[in-house]
């Protein structure tokens, strides 16, 4: 049974299994094939939502209508369906996210990263997967709706391309014959977020469903999925869907009844025009909507190009709303997949065969930042100092900066270090890494005040990792409460945070401040933030 395989594991004594992330429904396991020598993604449901044929058929049917798709840029690539111990499994593109946002929209969301142009970028890139998955479905001859839009589906490379996954996936569901509710459940990133529910002819996530979704009608049409993207939509400015409720029939009610508050009621001046956008996408009638993903994505062009009087295709070299899918493309993912998976010396391979070849600098820029993370991976610091520095010769980002920081750091270099995350911070002030990591340097400096405003600054734009840090410095500084607290939090957020445990425990031990300071553990972090 699936759910008994685990990290190390080799599935059909092929696919060695690197991480597993389980979902509401759903398993994936992030695998390396050892035959093609490739990074995999294997996805299937969880055993007790394929208990019988029919779910397993449909489950069959689905994938492969997915699989049909083929090769597009906003869309994660369904490669084949295996049956393996009785059970579908769905072979995948294997997806890097960022590594403080994570592969999921949802990460971006809570944590922050999103400004105004970037939400425009991904909403467009968005809009192009739909586009292309109508149009593929219409060759087919079959109707399309996509019917569980939501953030956990949305997936952010590491270059920070959207792709949109589990084409048709939620219809194994649909056609149960029991009701289901898979209520709420933690990511991969601690963040607590709903499932699907299905109630006789009613199936979605709560938060995310139109009302058409609401009453169980059959008759829905893509107008839906403009409601489901408008609530997503609502969601990245606000930072949390239009309606919170603590149920289903809750937000049944909310869907069909009660107006959202208007976005400008919350965020102090937001264009009209983008407020405008999300009322269209939200009007509880669909006639009232965009009537399809063109029409949006016509808007969200126009918008863009009101608010910052430049044509989206010139947006910041770090962005590509393009649906072209170049063989480089592939290859920088490759790379930034098999760095993840610890097949560092494959990974730089991959990067040194696109430097060999590309003309652009978007790629250039993104392969020079991946293999210094990569050449950082081995302990080769000088090489990733030079490539560090020529990605900053394309584009002096505020992530090149944090990240050559993290080198000066690790060679013990605090000065240059806390030079390059002033610089990070001057270009992006939201960037919570270099805080966290600039509160590093100022530790291992003696400057425990300065570290401490750090952590706290981190702390407050989402980064809950600086929790335990934090938590180290009050005890330093004799504040055992307060350090007490700031690990009780962190341990709440993640109960994995093996460091705020020890630390914890040194509290309770009673420990004088010089004995703590020997066996306090500081956790540091060379993160990366793809601004």
């Amino acid at each position: 049974m699936s759910e008994h395989w685990k990290v190390g594991d080799k599935i059909e004594n092929r696919y060695e299994i690197f991480k597993i992330k389980k979902g509401g429904m759903g398993i994936v396991f992030l695998c390396y094939d050892h035959e093609d020598k490739t990074p995999i993604a294997i996805k299937t449901f969880q055993d007790k939502f394929l208990m019988d044929n029919q779910s397993i058929e449909r489950f069959i049917h689905e994938a492969s209508n997915w699989i049909y798709l083929g090769k597009h840029k906003n869309i994660v690539r369904a490669l084949y369906v295996q049956n393996i111990n009785h059970r579908p499994y769905i072979f995948l593109e294997y997806i890097v996210g960022d590594e403080y946002f994570g592969s999921e929209l949802t990460g971006w969301i809570k944590r922050k990263g999103l400004s105004l142009k970037t939400i425009l970028n991904f909403a467009i890139q968005f809009c192009n997967g739909m586009i292309y998955a109508e149009e593929k479905f219409k060759e087919m001859g079959k109707f399309f709706v996509y019917r569980d839009i939501k953030p956990g589906n949305i997936m952010i490379t590491k270059d920070r391309i959207l792709k949109i996954t589990d084409f048709g996936l939620i219809k194994t569901i649909l056609y149960a014959k029991k009701d289901i509710d898979t209520g709420l459940y933690k990511t991969e990133s601690y963040i607590e977020q709903f499932g699907v529910t299905k109630i006789g002819s009613i199936c979605g996530t709560p938060p995310y469903m139109s009302p058409e979704q609401c009453l169980g009608s059959i008759e829905i049409d893509i107008r839906s999925d403009i409601y489901s993207f408008g609530c997503v939509l609502y969601e990245m400015f606000a930072g949390r869907p239009p309606f919170v409720c603590p149920n289903f029939n809750a937000y049944r009610y909310c869907h069909l009844k009660v107006s959202p508050e208007p976005l400008k009621n919350i965020i102090d001046g937001i264009p009209s025009e983008i407020d405008d956008i999300v009322k269209i996408c939200l009007a509880k009638e669909k006639e009232n909507r965009f009537s399809d993903f063109r029409a949006l994505k016509r808007d969200l062009i126009k918008t863009y190009y009101s608010l910052f009087d430049e044509k989206i295709e010139t947006n910041s070299l770090l962005d590509d709303i393009t649906s072209d899918y170049t063989t480089e493309q592939e290859l920088l993912l490759k790379g930034m997949s098999l760095d993840e998976l610890g097949k560092h010396e494959e990974a730089i391979k991959c990067f040194n065969e696109i430097l060999k070849h590309s003309e652009s600098l978007r790629l250039k820029y993104w392969t020079y930042v991946s293999r210094g993370k990569a050449y950082e991976n081995v302990g080769q610091f000088k090489d990733a100092l030079e490539d560090y520095n020529s990605a900053i010769s394309i584009y002096p980002s505020s992530l090149v900066y944090c990240n050559r920081g993290n080198i000066y750091n690790n060679l013990g270099e605090l000065n240059k270090a806390i030079k390059d995350y002033d610089t990070a911070i001057d270009l992006d002030s939201m960037n919570a890494l270099a805080y966290y990591n600039r509160g590093i340097c100022y530790t291992r400096a003696g400057k425990l005040y300065d570290a401490l405003n750090d952590f706290t600054k981190a702390i407050e734009l989402g980064f809950t990792m600086a929790y335990t840090n934090r938590g180290a410095l009050y005890h330093l500084l004799g504040l055992t409460n307060k350090a007490l607290s700031d690990y009780n939090k962190a341990l709440e957020i993640n109960p994995r945070d093996v460091v705020a445990y020890t630390n914890r425990a040194i509290v309770y031990r009673g420990c004088s401040i010089m004995e703590s300071f020997n066996s306090i553990d500081f956790s540091g972090g060379n993160f990366g933030r793809y601004q």
